[in-house]
């Protein structure tokens, strides 16, 4: 491998992580050939201040890392669950630039859904340079949904539109389903739903 590094970027709350996620993770990693994949579970995202984590910021944090301790070639970064809240991405990578020097190359990864609200985001024109988007999607890309942004960010959001395998899964359906006692083992993996059943996530006794 040369000193040059493409490195994906994936942050969310991951409250908890699930297949879709690393599905997400592991189609973009492959089909944009990038060398590492960074996973940052968030402290409070500012576009969903009325809608907190529901699990506690260290339980997030070791269900992403047990969701990708056989996976070689990701890592998780505390860099936005250690500082107070809200996480702005476009701080956290700028700071992961200026951290990690020349030679890094940073790669926005995101499903679809997020995609079209990138508008409400800090900086997203700057965010965007900084880390071009990869944008995981299962059903094509609209650009009527995003009519109200500046033409660069269309074009951008456009160019990294990558179609990936279909696996529609909710985090928050999927705290539902386990506050029902519902079987989850076909959506989360193994290690995280043994970590939730143990520590008593999303349900109580």
């Amino acid at each position: 491998m040369g000193s040059d590094l493409r490195i994906g970027f994936f942050g969310g709350t991951f409250d908890p992580i699930h297949l879709g996620h690393l599905n997400l993770v592991v189609e973009l990693k492959e089909k944009c050939r990038l060398d590492q994949v960074l996973l940052c579970p968030t402290q409070l995202s500012p576009t969903k201040q009325d809608r907190p984590a529901v699990a506690e910021n260290f339980h997030r944090l070791e269900m992403v890392k047990l969701a990708i301790e056989d996976i070689p070639w990701t890592e998780v970064t505390e860099i936005e669950i250690g500082r107070p809240p809200p996480s702005y991405t476009v701080e956290t990578i700028d700071l992961l630039k200026k951290r990690e020097g020349k030679g890094k190359h940073f790669f926005l990864m995101m499903a679809e859904d997020s995609a079209y609200e990138i508008g409400s985001w800090k900086k997203p024109e700057k965010l965007l340079e900084m880390a071009p988007p990869l944008v995981g999607t299962r059903h094509g890309f609209d650009p009527s949904r995003l009519e109200m942004l500046p033409p660069t960010i269309k074009s951008k959001l456009e160019e990294g539109w990558i179609q990936i395998s279909a696996m529609d899964i909710s985090s928050t359906l999927l705290r539902e389903r386990l506050k029902k006692r519902l079987f989850c083992g076909h959506l989360i993996p193994a290690k995280v739903l043994d970590y939730i059943y143990v520590n008593r996530l999303y349900y109580t006794s």
